[in-house]
């Protein structure tokens, strides 16, 4: 006969965040957040004003996001374009001269380079 003994131990943590290794950090360009949606915008990009850009998303570089493309989560674009009704979505990426267009979508852990 084997006998298994469990100890359970709990441990009370204070003055701690998680830490989420997925969430992208908030880049060193300059830029503001959207006005559709809060989303971080590059001061080199260009974003109109009928897209959308959610507040965790990122549009970095030269990146153009037009007409009602959506950024969404935790997506990146980066020096690429995203337009007509495209979305970008999760912890995708779309970078390096890439064009994301029509009614793509590129999500979850997707990335699209150019390159």
């Amino acid at each position: 006969m084997v006998r298994v003994l469990l100890e359970v131990t709990a441990i009370k943590l204070q003055g701690c965040q998680p830490l989420d290794v997925l969430l992208p950090e908030r880049p060193a360009a300059t830029g503001a957040p959207h006005l559709n949606g809060g989303g971080f915008v590059d001061s080199k990009a260009q974003v109109d004003a009928s897209a959308y850009v959610g507040p965790n998303a990122q549009v970095l570089g030269k990146s153009k996001v037009l007409g009602q493309a959506r950024i969404e989560d935790y997506a990146v674009v980066h020096n690429a374009t995203v337009q007509d009704h495209a979305g970008v979505s999760g912890h995708a990426l779309v970078a390096e001269g890439s064009t994301v267009a029509e009614y793509a979508k590129v999500r979850d852990y997707a990335v699209v380079k150019d390159r």
